[in-house]
């Protein structure tokens, strides 16, 4: 049954009343809950029969001359058209074709119009003062004999003054909607722009409508724009994704779920970027209080058909999607692609089905779980976010029982990893300056590390970080070696190689010049053709450039103060033309950025 049916029959009645009323009608509801929506779509047929309308929204307007000029645009929608705004002098050529004045106000324009019926849409957004609005809109009524339908949230209005004389003098019939839901829903399927997206969301209407109810908001704008982000996830996928009913119905829940809760108001993108660690620690603490729990739990719970935790997409996906309105749409086939509807326990790596424990069968896991527990024994593991992965696997398991060693025993086992990664030569040298540019501290891949919150886990990857800097420090000779080999052989290579930018650039931010003997480096630039010595000099030039050397590089300052020393040394014994070139290249290259951190600028 149509919960508002009862406000179209008066509408039908109000409309075709054959003597003026003499008052207005209030459509009344909370925002969102589809009044301009029922209102417009009541509106078609009657137009199509031959009646006009005049729709003006006062949502923001700030003055009866800004009502005036709206209520103008809408009796002559021609005036308004794009040509005529790009042209100007169109206004008012046109507004004399109409016999009519662009300086006209309500009287003018109502006595000019053919419209049967007046919508003033967004009362309670109206800036200017209600009373105001009201006793403009009266004129309508009482003086031009028209028919005015409001659509406001009433709640929302300030009533204080003379609000309630005005209101009884204006408003004869007040209209409580309902969420229109069925109708509009029907109504924004019908206009989605792919065929494909239509069908899906109707075969799954009656689930739509379970979350949307579920959300308890009645917001059918926040509907119409969960549609609209579900079919750019829904279009970016593989035909074998969308043939895929049930993967496709678990997307469904997961996105009108979690997009629902963005939009209003109830999950942010922190709580999207750990989703599943929050919900794995809320059902570790189930005895609490609800109002204890994280706001995805809450969320969690009104949605008791969908999986929140779902790994069909990643934390990162979620929220580059619901907060950032990014569709990527590789990784979002990838996601879905790792995801348990599309993979078998025999297709990936042994880490991601205990990660995936949730979604995998016990057989699957214990399987997995034991070839994990294998390669850890044999160290396979090397790459930094894979490593991180299973040692927050190992005190997950470990705090969960099903490892049957205490937390500390695993700590101290992954420490003891790291050691044999390090003294191997196995494990991933940290960038300088990498904990933020190469690590991350909450997952790797998609995947949030388990146990992250835990001073366990924060022990074990402080424990990795620095063995990784140690890593960083131990290779520095050998890529000293190998860099100075680059500038006798190649120094545009070694150019490409210390800057950023470059398309080698793999030594930028690395302190690797600090490592190589001065003397054998002056030794070996003045060996050099000059136009190579003036590019080897110019690539200090540019590495230390901009406070670079002061910020980024400050371990080789002391180097680079002793280059330009020996330089000058050498260049105080040299043929004039020798030493002038020298002087002039230590100038040009490395007095003005030893002087930004030194104040020295000296030859």
């Amino acid at each position: 049954m149509d919960p508002n049916q009862h406000v179209k029959s008066f509408l039908k009645y109000y409309i075709n009343f054959t003597k003026p009323p003499h008052y207005a009608v209030l459509l009344d509801g909370p925002w969102g809950i589809g009044k301009t929506f029922l209102v417009k779509q009541f509106m078609k047929p009657l137009t199509e029969a031959g009646t006009s309308y005049a729709y003006v929204s006062l949502y923001g307007l700030t003055s009866l001359a800004e009502i005036d000029h709206a209520l103008f645009r809408a009796a002559y929608p021609l005036l308004d058209s794009k040509a005529a705004r790009v042209a100007g002098e169109i206004l008012k050529t046109g507004a004399r074709f109409f016999n009519v004045s662009t300086e006209v106000g309500a009287k003018d324009v109502i006595g000019r119009t053919r419209a049967d019926v007046f919508i003033f849409d967004d009362l309670e957004r109206c800036v200017a003062p209600i009373n105001s609005v009201l006793g403009y809109i009266n004129h309508f009524v009482e003086h031009e004999d028209r028919k005015v339908i409001i659509i406001a949230n009433e709640d929302e209005i300030d009533k204080s003054g003379d609000y309630a004389r005005v209101r009884e003098k204006l408003i004869g019939k007040t209209l409580k909607l309902q969420s229109a839901f069925d109708e509009a829903l029907s109504e924004f399927l019908s206009n989605t722009e792919y065929s494909l997206t239509r069908t899906v969301l109707q075969k799954h209407s009656g689930y739509v409508a379970e979350l949307y109810h579920q959300a308890g908001f009645n917001n059918l704008r926040i509907l119409q724009q969960t549609i609209w982000d579900f079919e750019r996830i829904f279009i970016s996928l593989s035909a074998k994704h969308r043939d895929h009913e049930e993967a496709m119905k678990a997307l469904l829940g997961l996105l009108f779920a979690l997009s629902f809760e963005v939009k209003a108001g109830r999950l942010t993108s922190a709580d999207i970027d750990k989703r599943r660690n929050q919900l794995i620690s809320a059902q570790m603490r189930r005895s609490q209080e609800a109002t204890a729990l994280p706001a995805i739990s809450l969320a969690e719970a009104r949605y008791p058909s969908v999986e929140l935790g779902s790994s069909l997409l990643s934390d990162e996906t979620l929220s580059d999607i619901l907060t950032k309105g990014l569709v990527d749409e590789t990784r979002i086939n990838a996601d879905v692609n790792a995801s348990s509807f599309f993979i078998t326990a025999a297709d990936e790596d042994p880490w991601r089905t205990v990660w995936h424990a949730f979604e995998r069968s016990e057989q699957d896991f214990n399987v997995a779980l034991d070839k994990m527990e294998a390669a850890f024994a044999r160290r396979d593991y090397y790459k930094s976010g894979e490593v991180l992965h299973v040692f927050g696997l190992r005190l997950w398991l470990s705090r969960i029982e099903v490892i049957s060693r205490n937390p500390e025993t695993i700590v101290g086992e992954c420490k003891t990893y790291v050691d044999e990664l390090y003294r191997s030569a196995r494990i991933e040298p940290l960038r300088h300056n990498g904990d933020y540019l190469e690590t991350s501290r909450t997952g790797n891949d998609g995947l949030g590390f388990q146990d992250v919150t835990t001073p366990q886990f924060q022990e074990v990857f402080q424990y990795l970080l620095e063995k990784r800097k140690a890593a960083a420090q131990d290779r520095l000779p050998e890529l000293a070696s190998g860099i100075l080999a680059d500038m006798k052989s190649d120094p545009a290579l070694f150019y490409r190689r210390l800057n950023v930018g470059q398309n080698a650039g793999d030594l930028y931010s690395v302190p690797v010049l600090a490592k190589i003997d001065p003397n054998e480096f002056v030794t070996s630039l003045l060996d050099l053709h000059p136009s190579h010595q003036r590019l080897v000099l110019l690539a200090l030039k540019t590495r230390y450039g901009h406070g670079n050397l002061q910020h980024d590089l400050p371990e080789e300052k002391a180097w680079a103060e002793e280059i330009r020393s020996r330089l000058n040394a050498v260049a105080q014994s040299a043929s004039p033309i020798t030493r002038f070139i020298i002087r002039n290249n230590v100038a040009y290259a490395l007095n003005e950025v030893l002087a930004e951190t030194t104040g020295d600028i000296s030859r």
